[in-house]
């Protein structure tokens, strides 16, 4: 931990995530159980921006599947 000039403290973190490398970086505040649901408030609207692109990819993968089926297939067994 390192003190900056205002005297705050800057403190380094090493972060682990299975879908990237190590990374090492600086905080320049930290959060304090007052802070709490304001930071979890973010959490749930990055949740659920996540959530809408992974629908909206699903969506575009299924249509581009549907294009490519011929129009045969798509009217069923004749009867």
């Amino acid at each position: 931990m390192e003190e900056t000039r205002s005297g705050a403290c800057r403190t380094a973190a090493l972060v682990l995530a299975d879908n990237v490398p190590p990374i090492v970086t600086r905080f320049d505040g930290m959060w304090t159980w007052d802070s709490l649901p304001e930071i979890e408030g973010h959490v749930r609207d990055l949740r659920g921006v996540n959530e809408a692109e992974r629908t909206r990819r699903a969506t575009e993968k299924r249509n581009q599947a549907k294009a490519h089926v011929p129009t045969s297939a798509r009217r069923g067994p004749r009867g």
